[in-house]
């Protein structure tokens, strides 16, 4: 069982991935130019129109230029966020994304909610330790 629920958040960790680069892709491919200029009016867009998803574009100042998060640190590849960084005070719901540095030293970042993923992992370690529990007072009894 435990085999299969690493498989299972495994395969749940990619998909999101595989979403999340989607969505990046076709930012980017709609941009034609990876830069601030390019990329605000797409990202206006997605934002009005993108229900579900993370987007943040931030200039080389690290100033919020659109988007639907608050600040973060630029970060190249893939990151874990343990809260959406969306509203004071925080929505604390994990995300996961991509931030991608753009050609003119802006920041563009792309995220989904991952508690899907939070879920299925805290429910994984319940099993275990449930299972473990229950092997160990048979064990006992039967010793």
């Amino acid at each position: 069982m435990a085999i299969s629920g690493y498989h299972s958040l495994s395969l749940l960790t990619r998909q999101m991935q595989k979403t999340v680069s989607d969505e990046r892709e076709e930012a980017l491919s709609q941009a034609g130019i990876h830069d601030i200029a390019h990329m605000r009016p797409v990202m206006t867009e997605l934002v009005r129109n993108g229900p579900g998803f993370y987007y943040l574009l931030q200039d080389a100042q690290e100033h919020i230029v659109v988007g639907n998060m608050l600040h973060l640190k630029p970060t190249q590849g893939w990151r874990n966020l343990t809260w959406t960084h969306r509203s004071l005070p925080p929505e604390h719901r994990p995300v996961i994304g991509y931030g991608l540095t753009l050609q003119d030293g802006g920041y563009l970042f792309v995220g989904i909610d991952a508690e899907p993923v939070q879920t299925l992992r805290r429910d994984l370690w319940f099993t275990f330790i449930w299972g473990m529990a229950g092997f160990i007072i048979i064990g006992a009894g039967g010793g």
